[in-house]
């Protein structure tokens, strides 16, 4: 297929593996999937294989990400064969930017940069494409902060911009997002942000326990 790479593994990366199940115990053992926020993944079966789809909010082109689950999902309209689900699936990739690899070590490097991850039941390789979208405006540094060096980016009001921000700037596969809601009435979205293995877990909880019992109306 035209506009395919292939991405080669290293001997002491993790291989990907043909059971889903284990690639996502991986996923979510390495960078958070299910505990960080901003971190997805969508489960589709295709020509009765699963399919499992990661990506990054804030990172990547939401709207081309559903226009590919559109096209992935009719492929069960089209195709009846089975066989060459991985195959039928690469040709349905219309977008240039596409490489195939075999190790869950560049799959996350890639997603935590913004690119969708795409992985198929039986298959020890997967795609990935380059979707990545970042913040459409630039966010400015505060006046009240100014800095003679060093990043000057400033958060804005939206928190999937400010947390795509801080994963552009810090791309740990131990940063989480966890995502809280304060406000009886205004259901205001809270995210903590830490770095697992340096914050200390005991710490973290108890500011998720702080924050759950504020009890106000609203949170402005």
């Amino acid at each position: 297929m035209k506009g395919v790479s292939i991405v080669t593994a290293n001997t002491n990366k993790v291989p990907i593996s043909e059971k889903l199940v284990d690639n996502e115990k991986f996923f979510k053992e390495k960078i958070g999937v299910g505990t960080s926020f901003d971190l997805g993944v969508r489960k589709i079966h295709v020509l009765n294989r699963e399919v499992h789809i990661y990506y990054c909010t804030g990172l990547c082109d939401t709207q081309f990400l559903i226009e590919l689950l559109k096209q992935i999902v009719r492929i069960n309209d089209n195709e009846r064969q089975t066989a060459q689900a991985k195959q039928i699936i690469e040709n349905r990739l219309v977008h240039q930017q596409v490489s195939t690899v075999n190790n869950l070590d560049e799959a996350v490097d890639r997603l935590l940069s913004g690119l969708i991850i795409i992985l198929i039941e039986g298959e020890s390789t997967g795609f990935i494409v380059d979707v990545r979208s970042y913040p459409g405006r630039q966010p400015e540094e505060p006046d009240t902060e100014k800095v003679v060096r060093g990043a000057r980016d400033g958060y804005v009001e939206n928190i999937i911009i400010n947390t795509a921000l801080t994963r552009r700037r810090i791309r740990d596969e131990r940063l989480r997002f966890e995502i809280l809601q304060v406000g009886e009435r205004s259901k205001t979205d809270i995210c903590i942000a830490y770095i697992k293995d340096v914050a200390d877990p005991g710490l973290v909880e108890l500011v998720k326990k702080e924050l759950q019992q504020i009890n106000i109306d609203g949170l402005t």
